[in-house]
């Protein structure tokens, strides 16, 4: 019995409407996942438990419907995350209408409550709009917090002003590493030189009245600069290109033009290098 991933993150467009400091996709060629092509990988994957799509941005896509009925066609109830930078209000609100899924949720990027718009262009109007209108409809939704140089004195601050929403507030550490995503304007300084600052915000979130991802925050606040990588080897991150990766800073397992099931089955050393790897500006932590 073949027994594979359980969580499969796709990215699926280049198309975005932002000018984020730390991104520069938006100056690629809009691309994207074909949907035939994304047929067939979900096709082959079996035993998900969690399917997530990501971008650029996928709220642009003019059929950002389709990929949706290809995952309930295969998994009718499997959870479904789109990550989103939340500033089209109406496509977001029309898609979920269209769907009329409760398991379906969206991340929604946000980050700062005064440093979101330097850091991602004028957004954060379009944000908090899109957040009052999820919550209204009762829509699964959460917020997210990059961490990084231009920011990282909000956490507590941004988290307090949107705690009245009572959804997740969950944060993340900007990576500062070579890896086939990375799409950095300029790199990050090493994040290590803020971590007694951020710390001490992470105990007063997790003081507040919303959930958070304490499991993360909690490898930060004890471990602090001695973490080593606890990223899922049952995940899989799967490119505009095709390509599979597991650890998104090692090089792929393979593409889909290959059989899941053998690119599967020969991940081993690069599930042991991930064991040992401790690379101090990656952060590539979180649940297993």
């Amino acid at each position: 019995m073949f027994f594979g991933p359980k969580k499969a993150i796709f990215e699926i467009t280049s198309r975005c409407n932002l000018k984020c400091r730390m991104c520069d996709i938006w100056k690629e060629k809009s691309k994207d996942f074909h949907i035939n092509k994304f047929e067939s990988v979900i096709s082959e994957l079996d035993g998900l438990k969690h399917i997530a799509l990501t971008g650029g941005e996928p709220f642009l896509m003019p059929n950002l419907y389709d990929y949706i009925e290809v995952i309930r066609k295969k998994y009718p109830k499997i959870w479904i995350n789109i990550s989103t930078n939340g500033t089209q209000t109406g496509k977001i609100v029309d898609l979920l209408d269209k769907c009329k899924d409760n398991k379906i949720s969206l991340t929604i990027s946000y980050d700062g409550i005064n440093s979101n718009d330097k850091i991602r262009g004028n957004s954060k109007t379009s944000i908090l709009r899109t957040a009052r209108i999820l919550k209204k409809k009762k829509q699964k939704f959460s917020l997210k917090f990059t961490i990084q140089s231009a920011n990282h004195a909000e956490i507590y601050s941004t988290a307090k002003s949107i705690e009245h929403f009572g959804v997740p507030f969950y944060v993340k550490l900007e990576e500062n590493l070579n890896c086939h995503q990375t799409r950095s304007i300029k790199p990050e300084p090493n994040m290590l030189k803020h971590m007694d600052s951020i710390i001490k915000q992470l105990k007063t979130v997790q003081e507040l009245s919303i959930q958070t991802n304490r499991q993360y925050m909690n490898l930060l606040i004890f471990k602090k600069n001695k973490v080593t990588c606890n990223w899922s080897n049952k995940s899989i991150f799967i490119t505009l290109d095709g390509k599979i990766f597991i650890c998104r800073k090692m090089n792929p397992i393979g593409s889909i033009e290959v059989p899941f099931s053998k690119l599967w089955s020969g991940r081993k050393k690069i599930v042991q290098r991930m064991k040992r790897c401790n690379d101090k500006n990656c952060y590539s932590f979180g649940v297993k």
